[in-house]
């Protein structure tokens, strides 16, 4: 699988997918929530906000989206396990 970069395209479907999250200039891989729409996850937050989005939750302050997201690719199939 490649690496697939949000200015190319986003995912088609809503899910966990593993990403590229830049903050400064760190670079970290890991596994987030995306969604078509942002305001189908919780209308409080994102006021009418209809257009996908990158987001997570937070127990402390609730779901909040996620911004510095660079690229995106499926989660890996997990090892079959006998």
């Amino acid at each position: 699988m490649n690496w697939i970069s949000v200015k190319d395209s986003l995912p088609e479907q809503d899910g966990r997918y593993l990403i590229v999250n830049k903050v400064y200039d760190k670079m970290t891989i890991e596994v987030t929530e995306f969604t078509t729409n942002l305001y189908s996850i919780d209308d409080y937050t994102f006021h009418d906000d209809a257009r996908p989005g990158w987001y997570a939750f937070d127990p402390e302050v609730g779901y909040f989206e996620r911004h510095h997201i660079t690229h995106w690719m499926p989660l890996p199939e997990l090892p079959y396990n006998d």
